[in-house]
């Protein structure tokens, strides 16, 4: 669900390159789920090649720039 959720606003362009999701905690909250459960999402995405995830103090997941989904559900 969280996956599709955030698969969805990248493919819509509402998440652009550049711009950080929103933070594991307000995830956690909007979705109510525990941190490993919105990780395995973040991973499932990082695996489709749309977000690619900084991990440690360098910063947040992150749209990625080279995603295929986008221009490919685009197209369609």
């Amino acid at each position: 669900m969280i996956a599709s959720y955030l698969r969805s606003r990248i493919v819509r362009g509402e998440l652009a390159e550049g711009d950080s999701l929103p933070s594991e905690v307000e995830l956690m909250h909007q979705f109510d789920v525990s941190r490993p459960t919105l990780r395995e999402a973040f991973r499932i995405l990082e695996t489709e090649s749309l977000i690619v995830i900084r991990r440690g103090s360098r910063g947040p997941a992150l749209p990625h720039p080279g995603s295929k989904w986008p221009r490919a559900m685009s197209a369609c």
